[in-house]
């Protein structure tokens, strides 16, 4: 998942195949996008030294799925559902700084300007929304899905965005009300 803050844009057209937030068709742009900027730069560099570079290798055990980073604390946020929690990088010392049991972890997002990391964990129905610098954490409940589902933070309202591809339905969830 890129986090891009507020220059987000989704596709709004009522007539697209997800009912106008067509979420799918933005995560392969995005892949798009990082696959151009790698194969530019290793154009740059030269393919053998591009093959050679490492930036960091941080071993964080379990099972690493889903990751986002988050922009205002420097933090990268791993989500490792076999070991149930959620893994914290500090993204300038680019190591393993501390871990946040959750009840269950899919995709995930961040809204720093609110400080909030949330979690989808919609096959056991629920959304966590987890303060990013104590890691309090919030359990609500978001109905039953079958799977943890795409998600996304609107950082012009807070509104969580949830994909529900087994009901066909966008859930928009407000942590506000």
């Amino acid at each position: 998942m890129c986090v891009e803050g507020a220059g987000r844009a989704w596709n709004a057209d009522p007539s697209a195949p997800s009912g106008g937030l067509d979420v799918d068709r933005r995560r392969e742009s995005n892949k798009r996008r990082l696959f151009v900027m790698v194969a530019a730069l290793a154009a740059t560099v030269g393919s053998t030294a591009w093959a050679q570079q490492k930036t960091a290798v941080i071993d964080v055990g379990g099972m690493p799925t889903t990751l986002v980073s988050n922009p205002a604390n420097n933090r990268i946020y791993v989500g490792d559902p076999a070991g149930s929690r959620i893994l914290v990088i500090d993204g300038v010392q680019m190591r393993l700084v501390s871990s946040i049991p959750v009840p269950a972890v899919g995709e995930m997002d961040v809204d720093p300007e609110r400080g909030v990391l949330w979690v989808s964990g919609l096959n056991r129905g629920q959304l966590v929304g987890i303060d990013t610098t104590t890691h309090e954490q919030h359990v609500y409940a978001v109905g039953p899905s079958f799977c943890p589902c795409g998600i996304d933070v609107a950082s012009f309202s807070g509104e969580v965005f949830i994909t529900r591809p087994g009901s066909g339905e966008l859930l928009v969830f407000d942590p506000t009300t």
